[in-house]
């Protein structure tokens, strides 16, 4: 079963990256350090979700803090 309140990360065509969580929409293109990284930090509710995205290579998520990049 497919998790509905995992966050999406979408590269679109035009060279925008996004994220999508519950209902919120963030681009986040111009986020990324020079070695690839980002971190956003989405809320819902009272509830924080942190998020490490390594460009075109997936991401990793916690409640608690920002997982490290590998």
């Amino acid at each position: 079963m497919i998790n509905v309140n995992s966050p999406e990360v979408v590269y679109e065509d035009d060279g925008t990256v996004w994220v999508y969580y519950m209902d919120q929409k963030l681009e986040i293109t111009d986020d990324f350090d020079e070695n690839g990284i980002c971190h956003v930090e989405l809320k819902d509710g009272d509830t924080s979700v942190y998020m490490t995205i390594e460009y075109e290579k997936g991401y990793s998520m916690n409640t608690n803090k920002y997982a490290p990049a590998d």
